[in-house]
């Protein structure tokens, strides 16, 4: 008699995966990684306390940003997922709109090198690696996939009121009869609207997420099934 085995990922609940920012990368040192997922570009506030996105310029002004009254400026920045090498955790980096010509050419599982030159204020930066071996090789089935890191920005950011306003963005888009949200009465773009369906559908996992990003997460997923429901033509 043989002890059964599982197969991979077959205990788990959900895919979720948190991806956290990849700290201690010094001048002069170069590590190896592979590519995890497509690059999320957008105006945003460096910090090296944590860089925050600018709030005005993520909702085309329906919010206003407590950022922008800090010392420095917006600027074009992005987060680009990655799996370590050494030890394929999952990683993001934090990079700036000078390195976007090159991280754009890039393909998912790509094994590229992420470094920091040496001296004051060198910004990392990632170059597709000459030698792609040994290549991206997993049993993992939520590694073969690109990974949408809409919900760890989330949580890492810690915006309570850009959670709730894309939690409103989504309700509007799951209402049969759309509510205005903006001040000016015009509704939200596609574009917000379906970020807000990505970065709640999956729901607040997390041992990080607040209660408040909890509960807008269910408000989420109960409109969704009445919208189902509906659709399907039972009433709940």
């Amino acid at each position: 008699m043989k002890i059964p085995q599982c197969t991979p990922g077959e205990g788990r609940k959900d895919d979720h995966i948190g991806f956290s920012y990849w700290r201690g990368i010094t001048g002069g040192q170069k590590h190896f990684a592979y590519v995890a997922g497509a690059p999320v570009w957008l105006i945003c506030h460096p910090s090296d306390k944590g860089t925050k996105p600018c709030l005005h310029w993520m909702t085309k002004g329906a919010l206003p940003c407590r950022f922008c009254h800090a010392s420095k400026m917006p600027q074009e920045g992005g987060y680009l997922p990655v799996w370590a090498a050494v030890n394929w955790s999952p990683k993001l980096l934090f990079l700036y709109g000078d390195e976007r010509e090159h991280v754009e050419k890039l393909e998912l599982h790509n094994r590229v090198i992420v470094g920091r030159e040496v001296g004051k204020g060198e910004r990392l930066y990632v170059r597709l690696a000459m030698n792609q071996e040994p290549t991206f090789d997993t049993t993992d089935p939520r590694k073969k996939v690109s990974r949408d890191i809409t919900h760890s920005l989330l949580l890492m950011w810690k915006l309570p009121e850009l959670v709730e306003w894309l939690a409103r963005a989504s309700d509007n888009a799951l209402s049969p009869t759309p509510v205005p949200l903006k001040s000016d009465g015009k509704e939200f773009d596609p574009m917000h609207q379906a970020a807000a369906k990505r970065a709640t559908a999956k729901g607040a996992t997390d041992g990080a997420a607040t209660d408040d990003y909890t509960k807008i997460v269910n408000r989420v997923k109960d409109k969704t099934a009445e919208r189902d429901a509906l659709k399907n033509g039972h009433k709940k």
